[in-house]
């Protein structure tokens, strides 16, 4: 057996069994990743399936998966890729949301998700340098600052993609607050250390909201609640005092699944909302299309006061839009949201110039190598700063500077409002480094 062989295989093998950490499923018996319907597989005997055309390949074979379904292996040729993955590629005419909901109970199709049935699913570290440049970049276009130090960003969800809210908003240096249902999903970011703070009380928020925003501290502070209850108190707060407490605001709640747990309605709480939605799915329904209505409505009466908003790419704008809530632009005919997008207004123009996430995988596990490939990483970006950046800076979480050039403190990033890219390597949950270029 080559090398070749021998280590594609096993990088295969690795990938799929490190997607299966318990620590990092949403719903490990269902083989769901993440985002409440993200499979790695539809079943377990794909699983076991897979793992056996895995241990009997050859390097002049390759396995073509699709929808979790193992095709076989066909005859390749070493330079050939030893997996070919699809899922959830369905025709326009059968794309509905009933036809799929048929497709995946007969299990013909599933639904992947970006990374879980790609096998390269690694937690929310995996996003959260896209969500720190969507919050950093958030605050340039639409409050024009480069500096978030008091600033006050409100979101939903603590899960496998959304978790990565709440380290992004430190790392930015503003006050994140992330509400979130599910317990386990909350004490999960915070065992982890991506979470600061959990409160359970609404007064105590926005206590904390105040402290924060009037000493410009940073902060990440988890609301164990329905995220409805938090917008329509941050409501009450300004037609009380007159004070605007939010300044950015964004939803990760899943809804692309809204009736099937990804949502869950602000009537019931997390157990009642669960039981309902097994026992009554047409009253469940009912009472997401209710929820999202209000949570539009006080969304829409901040936004009137100077607060931001933007869809976070989760199908919020559209389901809100099914549901009867207030998200038309206003004097458009053409079916315009009222709020973009953020891969419209803040990360399509930074994928535009071809800058974007890689990863990779240490297949031997040795931290040694890690730290091996995160040196080669830093040293060519800092070589390719060197040959046409005006300036870097290279920080760790214990704001240690890494690239001599003009420094800077964490959370104070002096961004002009052209021409910056933000590279963030997270090196383990709680390490991280940033590096700003700022482009001639």
């Amino acid at each position: 057996v080559s090398f070749l062989q021998t280590f594609c295989i096993r990088r295969s093998c690795f990938e799929i069994l490190y997607g299966f950490k318990m620590y990092l499923l949403q719903f490990p018996q269902e083989l769901v990743t993440y985002g409440g319907n993200g499979q790695v597989f539809s079943n377990w005997v794909q699983f076991w399936l897979v793992m056996h055309y895995l241990s009997e390949m050859t390097e002049e074979q390759t396995l073509v998966m699709y929808s979790g379904h193992p095709l076989g292996l066909f005859p390749s040729h070493c330079n050939a890729p030893r997996l070919v993955i699809t899922n959830g590629m369905v025709i326009p005419n059968y794309s509905s949301r009933e036809e799929y909901e048929s497709m995946f109970a007969k299990g013909v199709t599933m639904y992947g998700q970006m990374t879980a049935g790609s096998y390269c699913y690694i937690g929310p570290q995996g996003i959260v340098h896209g969500t720190v440049l969507t919050v950093l970049n958030a605050g340039r276009r639409y409050l024009g600052v480069d500096n978030l130090s008091g600033k006050v960003f409100v979101t939903s969800g603590l899960g496998g993609m959304s978790g990565a809210q709440a380290k992004a908003a430190v790392i930015a240096g503003c006050v994140g607050i992330i509400a979130e249902v599910d317990e386990t999903a909350l004490l999960k970011r915070h065992h982890q250390g991506w979470l600061m703070k959990i409160t359970r009380s609404l007064d105590d928020c926005i206590t904390q909201i105040r402290e924060a925003k009037k000493k410009k501290r940073t902060l990440s502070l988890g609301y164990h609640g329905n995220v409805v209850d938090l917008w329509e108190r941050l409501v009450d707060e300004f037609n009380t005092t007159g004070e605007l407490l939010v300044d950015l605001g964004s939803d990760q709640t899943s809804c692309h699944n809204p009736f099937n747990g990804g949502y869950y309605p602000v009537q019931l709480n997390f157990r009642d909302a669960n039981q309902l939605m097994s026992s009554d799915p047409i009253k469940f329904q009912a009472l997401v299309k209710e929820s999202l209505r209000r949570q539009v409505a006080a969304i829409n009466k901040l936004s009137d006061q100077g607060m931001f908003f933007w869809d976070y790419g989760n199908a919020f704008l559209l389901e809100a839009q099914r549901a009867g809530a207030d998200v038309a632009k206003r004097g458009s005919s053409k079916g315009e949201f009222r709020y973009p997008s953020y891969v419209q207004h803040i990360m399509g123009d930074i994928f535009s110039l071809g800058f974007g996430p890689f990863r990779w995988v240490c297949t031997s596990g040795d931290p040694e190598d890690l730290a091996t490939t995160d040196f080669i990483s830093t040293t060519v970006l800092e070589e390719l700063i060197h040959q046409g950046g005006e300036t870097c800076c290279l920080l760790t979480t214990e704001g240690e500077t890494i690239c001599k050039c003009s420094c800077f403190q964490q959370g104070d990033l002096p961004l002009s409002n052209h021409g910056n890219i933000l590279v963030l390597m997270i090196n383990s949950l709680d390490h991280y480094s940033i590096l700003i270029m700022n482009l001639v």
